[in-house]
């Protein structure tokens, strides 16, 4: 979750969710100790819909319905899913992985782990990424951390909370 505040020049939408509250309750828990951006490595993992090959052709036994047979018995070749993985991007009836969008690779996996007197946090890879480039970014770690309590983060700009992974 991410918070910045309102510019002047944006009408206040009425509908959006109480996010000040979320932080005022993380505020509550425990004074925190602020820490650059930790240095994290996240290991590339091949695409899990694709088997990373970045596209599908249609399954040639049951012909793209995931069926086959008159009393439409699930394709065992495919899975039901009425595609196959192919690394053949160029054949006219190939599609592009949603998930990947092509490319084969999958969400990098990996966390990055805080220490703070024999406190570890661990958080998601996936998160770090999305939030590593914002300005003068800190993480704020509570001293009774819990390894459930969201953890919080401040930049030049806005803050927010960051769920954390259980080591």
């Amino acid at each position: 979750m991410i918070w910045v505040p309102r510019r002047d020049d944006i009408a206040e939408n009425k509908d959006a969710p109480g996010v000040t509250n979320l932080l005022e309750q993380a505020d509550k828990r425990e004074p925190y100790t602020w820490f650059p951006m930790p240095i994290y490595t996240l290991t590339e993992v091949p695409c899990k819909d694709c088997d990373g090959k970045g596209y599908f052709l249609p399954c040639r036994s049951c012909k793209g319905s995931g069926y086959i047979g008159k009393n439409d018995r699930d394709c065992p070749v495919c899975d039901t899913l009425g595609k196959k993985p192919t690394l053949l991007a160029k054949h006219k009836d190939a599609t592009a992985c949603e998930d990947c969008n092509g490319t084969g690779r999958g969400i990098p996996e990996g966390y990055g782990i805080i220490e703070f007197e024999k406190i570890q946090i661990g958080l998601d890879g996936r998160f770090l990424e999305l939030i590593k480039d914002l300005p003068n970014i800190q993480i704020g770690v509570a001293t009774k951390a819990d390894g459930a309590t969201p953890v919080r983060f401040k930049f030049d700009g806005g803050e927010g909370l960051l769920m954390p992974l259980r080591i």
